[in-house]
């Protein structure tokens, strides 16, 4: 398990004024995450300058303090992609992307990792994605507990081996195997936090010893 520190763009309005906290947190963080943009499902459009305002802080200490960063993206892909590239900030994942093909393009190019969850198996400019991305940038995750019960609309408590499920639709959808699959996410994962000077003790875990 690695604990990370974010501010979800929801909340960002909150933290807009208290960025000198915020950066007290974040130095005793391994990693940076979940934060981001959301002009999607956030439609209080005053709140947006505060998203921009937090989220740059954040990805300006990614940078500062060579750290990894988890990134939501809705309806924002593209300043996103902006900002990652005017911090240079190379370790980055795209949570749960569902944005457009070109700027998911783009982000393959600087080098994003993405994360496929359990909507793959339910929709299929999902599935589109999935296909589209990579093997060397491709992860996985569940978001759960409230990614199925919101995306099956009932009162489903997703439980963390509904990761099984993805890794069988990831499986089907690059005519490849399971077993094949996890391999790859496990590289990708220790590729991703290689050398990677605040997760010394997690890397020891992951990587296999010489």
């Amino acid at each position: 398990m690695l604990p990370t520190f974010g501010i979800h763009p929801r909340r960002a309005a909150e933290y807009a004024d208290r960025l000198l906290e915020i950066g007290r947190q974040i130095e005793s963080s391994p990693a940076i995450g979940e934060i981001g943009l959301d002009f999607q499902w956030v439609k209080d459009t005053s709140t947006y300058s505060a998203q921009r305002k937090v989220l740059e802080y954040f990805i300006a200490a990614a940078r500062e303090q060579n750290k990894f960063v988890n990134l939501h993206t809705k309806a924002g892909e593209k300043e996103i992609l902006d900002m990652l590239e005017k911090y240079d900030v190379r370790r980055a994942i795209i949570h749960w992307y569902s944005g457009p093909m070109d700027i998911l393009r783009a982000m393959i190019d600087f080098g994003c990792y993405f994360t496929i969850g359990v909507e793959v198996l339910f929709s299929d400019y999902i599935k589109g994605i999935a296909k589209t991305v990579p093997d060397h940038l491709l992860l996985t995750e569940t978001d759960n507990p409230g990614a199925l019960r919101w995306l099956k609309k009932n009162d489903e408590i997703g439980m963390p081996t509904a990761i099984k499920e993805v890794v069988n639709a990831l499986a089907e959808l690059r005519q490849s195997t399971p077993e094949t699959i996890e391999l790859l996410i496990e590289a990708n994962f220790s590729r991703l936090i290689a050398n990677d000077p605040w997760l010394e003790e997690i890397r020891s875990q992951v990587l296999p010893s010489n």
